[in-house]
């Protein structure tokens, strides 16, 4: 079975599109580059986070809000791990998430298109579907 190529959202009565995440476009690839994966929790405290500023960093769920605080040159991504995330930190995607590549479920874009259609709508071209597989 194949998976789709894309995911329609209808927001403001516009059909917003997203692509499903493919590691075969280029944009999609890391080129082999190590890359650090910053999740939330009180251990992100004791990361030494100014040795990391220069490599490309995957962010996941509340991680992103580092990014006011500490000038990141290299953001690789953002990961939306779980939709419950959406409702009960809304502000956070508000105030820090500008348009870096996003990679989350149908169920988290599906909270989104709720929550935060103005986000979608402004970035989607920046966004892609993970399927579970």
């Amino acid at each position: 079975m194949r998976l789709p190529a894309t995911a329609g959202f209808n927001i403001d009565n516009e059909l917003i599109i997203i692509n499903a995440f493919n590691a075969n476009e280029p944009e999609q690839s890391l080129h082999g580059k190590d890359v650090n994966i910053i999740a939330s929790g009180p251990s992100i405290q004791q990361l030494p986070l100014a040795e990391l500023l220069d490599t490309p960093t995957i962010f996941v769920n509340g991680s992103i809000s580092l990014i006011g605080q500490h000038q990141f040159t290299d953001i690789a991504g953002y990961v939306i791990s779980d939709a419950r995330f959406i409702n009960h930190q809304p502000e956070i995607l508000q105030q820090y998430y500008t348009g870096q590549p996003l990679y989350a479920t149908l169920a988290v874009f599906e909270a989104m298109a709720t929550t935060h259609p103005d986000i979608m709508q402004t970035y989607h071209h920046a966004m892609r579907v993970l399927y579970s597989g």
